[in-house]
C-alpha cells in the first residue's frame, strides 16, 4: 500500500471514530442529537483540512467522501445514527457533507489555490455549527429572522455569530496568505455578508453544499 493510501485509510478510521464518539454522547451519556450532531460536523469537517498536506492526487479524498456519503445516506434511511440523524426537522446534511468536501478539494486541486478549501471548510465547520448551536442554546433569548414576509428557520444570534466568526476567519486567513490588510477586510466582508445571506435562507441541511461553494466561487470571483 501507497504513503497516501495508508493515509487514506487512517483518516477513514479516525473520522469513523468521531462518528463513534457522537453515538456514544448521544447514547451513554444523553447529549441532545443536536450538540452531537455539531460535534461530528465541526471535528470531521476540521480534520479534513489534513487533506492538503497529505494528498497530491483528489482521487483520495474522492474515496472518503464516496464511503462516507454511501454509509451515511444509508445510515439515515435505516437510523443507524441517531447521535447525527435524529432531529426534529428533515435534513439531508449529513451525507451531503461529505460531497461538499470533497468537492471543494477537487476545486482546490484543478484550480491549484489550497485556500480554496481552507478557508470554505474553515466557515463550514466552524462558522456555520456555532450559529447552529448559538440558535438552539439560546433559543429563548432570541427570534428568527423574517425575510420578505416569511419566517425563516434561522435565528437572529445565530447568524449574527455566522457573519462575526466568518468574517474573522476570512480577515486571519487571507492575512496569513499574504493579502493587505485593508484588502483582506474588504474581501472578507464580501464573503461574510454572503455567505451569512446564503446559510440564513438555506434549508434542510443543504447549506453544507451552498455555503462552502458560495465562499469558493467568490474566492474566485474576487481573482484571489
Amino acid at each position: 500500500m501507497s504513503t497516501s493510501g495508508l493515509y487514506m485509510v487512517l483518516l477513514m478510521i479516525g473520522l469513523l471514530l468521531i462518528l463513534g464518539l457522537s453515538e456514544y454522547l448521544y447514547k451513554n451519556k444523553q447529549v441532545g442529537s443536536e450538540y452531537t450532531r455539531k460535534i461530528a460536523h465541526i471535528l470531521g469537517s476540521l480534520s479534513s483540512l489534513i487533506f492538503v498536506y497529505i494528498f497530491d492526487s483528489y482521487w483520495y479524498v474522492v474515496g472518503i467522501g464516496v464511503f462516507f456519503f454511501v454509509l451515511l445516506f444509508f445510515g439515515k434511511r435505516k437510523n443507524m445514527f441517531n447521535s447525527i440523524d435524529a432531529v426534529q426537522r428533515r435534513t439531508s446534511g449529513s451525507f451531503l457533507l461529505p460531497i461538499a468536501i470533497s468537492g471543494l478539494f477537487i476545486s482546490a486541486k484543478i484550480l491549484d489555490n489550497d485556500l480554496f478549501f481552507v478557508l470554505p471548510v474553515l466557515i463550514l465547520g466552524i462558522s456555520d455549527p456555532l450559529a447552529g448551536i448559538l440558535g438552539i442554546y439560546f433559543q429563548k433569548r432570541t427570534s428568527n429572522i423574517r425575510l420578505f414576509g416569511h419566517t425563516l428557520q434561522k435565528t437572529c444570534l445565530g447568524s449574527t455569530a455566522f457573519f462575526l466568526s466568518a468574517l474573522l476567519l476570512s480577515i486571519i486567513v487571507l492575512t496569513i496568505q499574504g493579502l493587505p490588510f485593508a484588502q483582506a477586510v474588504i474581501f472578507a466582508g464580501i464573503i461574510a455578508i454572503s455567505s451569512t445571506f446564503v446559510e440564513m435562507i438555506s434549508t434542510k441541511g443543504f447549506d453544507n453544499i451552498l455555503v462552502p461553494a458560495t465562499v469558493l466561487v467568490l474566492l474566485i470571483m474576487l481573482n484571489y
